[in-house]
């Protein structure tokens, strides 16, 4: 014996809408390419110059029970690349490879930083790590070499 599915928590809404006389339905959000995916894609092959730079896909799984399951690393804000980057400490200090903690935040030229962003991009200097809005691959280039030259992030 076949159950049907369980209706998705939009088709819910969307039924009790058209039960009340409502017209408007409640579209899926937009599947395929986003219009920061060409960013992503850009920083993700700067990364591999210096280091390793892994997607970071945030968002909620929902579960057969009606529940929903946190996806990606960090907290809300978190970058949309984290990884490291290959860094050689100077002569003075041994010679020495170090990997930094990197996470960018991708936006595409008209994308805005929410507060979150910006707070999350600030405790991540704050504690060391290279972290930076980035929209186009020159830029992820630009403030990794400030943060070589020891000018930090902006």
């Amino acid at each position: 014996m076949r159950y049907a599915r369980r209706p998705t928590q939009r088709a819910v809404r969307n039924q009790l809408e058209f039960m009340r006389g409502g017209t408007t339905m409640e579209q899926a959000k937009p599947r395929g390419k986003q219009p920061e995916s060409k960013v992503n894609d850009a920083v993700k092959q700067w990364g591999r110059l210096r280091g390793q730079l892994y997607r970071n896909r945030r968002g909620m799984i929902d579960l057969p029970n009606g529940g929903k399951m946190p996806i990606g690393l960090g907290p809300n804000g978190a970058g949309d690349n984290v990884g490291w980057q290959t860094v050689t400490i100077t002569p003075a200090m041994l010679g020495r490879k170090v990997a930094i903690y990197t996470e960018i935040e991708s936006k595409t030229d008209s994308g805005l930083l929410a507060e979150h962003q910006l707070a999350r991009i600030e405790e991540v200097r704050d504690a060391g790590g290279i972290a930076f809005v980035a929209r186009s691959a020159e830029d992820c280039e630009e403030e990794f070499n400030r943060w070589r030259a020891g000018e930090g992030n902006r």
